[in-house]
C-alpha cells in the first residue's frame, strides 16, 4: 500500500507541475487537459492485486477495466460536472476531433464514438455497451450485464450487474441465463470479427507487438496454432533533435 500511495503522490505532483506551467505561460484557458490511465488495477478487490497481467486466467473485473477520465478546459468544460456514460478508450480520439472542430477527419475502421457534446454538459443518445480485451480475455459490458469470454483458458463468466455489482456470482453455467449469455457472446464475437487486426488477433492465430504473457505462458498459442509466430520485440529508435546527424 505504501508503494501505491507513493506512486499516486508522484502523479498528483506531476499534474500540479503541468497545470502550474500552463498558468504561468498564460495557456490555461485555451488548453484542453485530459487525464486518464492505460489500464485499471486491483488493490485487494476480490483478493486480487495488480492489473490483468498479474492473474491466470487474466482477471477482467471492474477494478481491471475502469480507469479515470477527467477533462479540464476553463470556460468550455463546466467545472465539477460528472457523467455516467459507459465509454471505451477508443471513443476518446473521435471525441477530441469533434471537440477541436476536426470532425471531418476520418479514422479508418474504428468503433469509436464521439461524446464531445457531453463535455459541454449536453445530453446525448448513447449505447452504454463497452468492450475490453486482454490477450486471451474479452469482455462485453452493458448497464445490466457483463460477459467475460476466454480463449484457451477458463472459466467464462456472466454477471448480473444490477443484482451483483461486486461480480461475485458467476451465472455462466446457469441454464436460466443461457439466452442472455448467447446474445452477449454474439455481440462480442461480431465486434472483434469486425475490428480486430488479423495480424494481432491472438484468437485466430495472430501474433503481437510485445511479449504477450510472461513466464512461458505463450506455449498454449504455439500448441494450438502450429505455424504461430511468437511476438518479436523490435528495439525502439532513440529520439533525437531534427538537426542531429
Amino acid at each position: 500500500m505504501n508503494t501505491i500511495a507513493s506512486e499516486m503522490t508522484m502523479v498528483d505532483d506531476g499534474i500540479g507541475v503541468v497545470l502550474k506551467a500552463l498558468e504561468q505561460k498564460g495557456l490555461a484557458d485555451n488548453t484542453l487537459v485530459v487525464f486518464m490511465s492505460d489500464q485499471g488495477s486491483a488493490y485487494g478487490q476480490l483478493g486480487l492485486w495488480g492489473n490483468s497481467s498479474w492473474g491466470a486466467p487474466a482477471p477482467a473485473y471492474r477494478a481491471n477495466m475502469q480507469i479515470p477520465l477527467i477533462f479540464r478546459h476553463p470556460g468550455r468544460v463546466p467545472a465539477g460536472q460528472t457523467n455516467t456514460l459507459l465509454i471505451d478508450e477508443f471513443d476518446l480520439f473521435p471525441t477530441l476531433l469533434e471537440y477541436l472542430d476536426l470532425a471531418d477527419l476520418q479514422i479508418a475502421n474504428t468503433p469509436g464514438r464521439s461524446f464531445a457534446p457531453a463535455l459541454r454538459g449536453k445530453s446525448i443518445e448513447w449505447d452504454d455497451t463497452v468492450f475490453f480485451e486482454y490477450i486471451d480475455t474479452r469482455v462485453i459490458q452493458t448497464r445490466d450485464w457483463k460477459y467475460t469470454k476466454r480463449f484457451l483458458a477458463s472459466p467464462n463468466e456472466l454477471y448480473n450487474l444490477t443484482q451483483d455489482p461486486g461480480e461475485t456470482h458467476n451465472l455462466a453455467t446457469d441454464p436460466d441465463h443461457r439466452a442472455i449469455m448467447q446474445q452477449l457472446d454474439t455481440q462480442l464475437t461480431e465486434f472483434f470479427d469486425r475490428f480486430a487486426d488479423p495480424r494481432f488477433d491472438i484468437w485466430h492465430g495472430g501474433t503481437a507487438k510485445a511479449t504477450l504473457f510472461y513466464g512461458g505462458r505463450n506455449n498454449r498459442f504455439s500448441d494450438h496454432f502450429p505455424d504461430w509466430t511468437p511476438p518479436v520485440i523490435e528495439k525502439a529508435t532513440p529520439f533525437r533533435d531534427a538537426d542531429t546527424p
